[in-house]
C-alpha cells in the first residue's frame, strides 16, 4: 500500500486524528454492521492483532515517535475507549463476541477500521442497492458494489461523474469490504486503500 499524504509534524496530530479515525470511522462501522449483519450465534474466538500488513499499526498502540508523549498516550487511550464502546454496542445488538480496531500507516495516508463478529456473514449492501449509472445520467455513481475475490466491497467516491464526462479518479476515496467465514464476519472501512487491498487484509485475518 502506498500513502498519498505526508505525515503532519504538529503536536496536535493525535487529537485531530482522534476525531477523524475514531469518531467518523467508529460511527460508520457500527452503522453499517447493525444494518447488515444477521443476528445469530457463533463460536470462534478472534482477536485483532496490533499490526497489519502494509505498515499499519493499531491506533490504540502508543506512538513513541510523537513529540508529545502525553498527547500520544491520550490519543491511544481515546482510540481504545472508542473501540471498546463499539464492541459493547455490537455485542448488545447481536449477542455474540465482537472485535473492533482502527489502524493507520506512519504517514497517516492509510486509515482502516476492522470489525469482526463471531457469526456467519449475511448479504453485504452497505450503501443502498447498486444501480446502473446510465439510469441516473452518470458515467459513474458515487458508490458501486463489486465482488473482489472472496469478498464484497462498496467503492465510495466524493461525487458521481455525469455522463459524457471523463473519469479522472479511478480509485475510490474510501472502501467498505466484507469477507465471511463459517462462523465469523470480517468487515473493513478504509481510506487510502483499494478494494483489492482491503479484501486481502480481511482474508489474511480470516486465515
Amino acid at each position: 500500500m502506498t500513502a498519498t499524504s505526508s505525515r503532519p509534524s504538529s503536536a496536535s496530530t493525535p487529537a485531530v486524528l482522534g476525531v477523524l479515525v475514531g469518531l467518523v470511522l467508529l460511527a460508520a462501522v457500527v452503522a453499517f454492521a447493525v444494518l447488515l449483519l444477521p443476528r445469530a450465534h457463533g463460536s470462534a474466538d478472534t482477536d485483532l492483532p496490533a499490526t497489519l500488513p502494509g505498515g499499519l499499526t493499531a491506533t490504540d498502540v502508543v506512538d513513541d515517535s510523537q513529540g508529545d508523549p502525553a498527547a500520544a498516550q491520550d490519543f491511544a487511550d481515546q482510540q481504545r475507549d472508542l473501540m471498546a464502546s463499539a464492541e459493547d454496542r455490537l455485542e448488545a445488538v447481536y449477542d455474540v463476541p465482537a472485535h473492533a480496531r482502527t489502524y493507520q500507516d506512519p504517514e497517516r495516508g492509510v486509515q482502516v477500521t476492522v470489525m469482526v463478529l463471531e457469526q456467519a456473514a449475511g448479504p453485504f449492501v452497505p450503501d443502498g442497492p447498486p444501480v446502473d449509472p446510465s439510469l441516473l445520467g452518470n458515467a459513474r455513481n458515487q458508490t458501486d458494489l463489486v465482488q473482489v475475490g472472496e469478498g464484497t466491497c462498496s467503492l465510495i467516491w466524493q461525487q458521481p461523474v455525469p455522463a459524457g464526462q471523463p473519469i479522472s479518479e479511478p480509485d475510490p476515496q474510501a472502501v467498505k469490504c466484507q469477507v465471511g467465514g463459517d462462523e465469523s464476519t470480517y468487515q473493513l472501512i478504509g481510506v487510502g486503500i483499494t478494494a483489492q487491498e482491503g479484501v486481502e487484509l480481511l482474508e489474511g485475518l480470516l486465515g
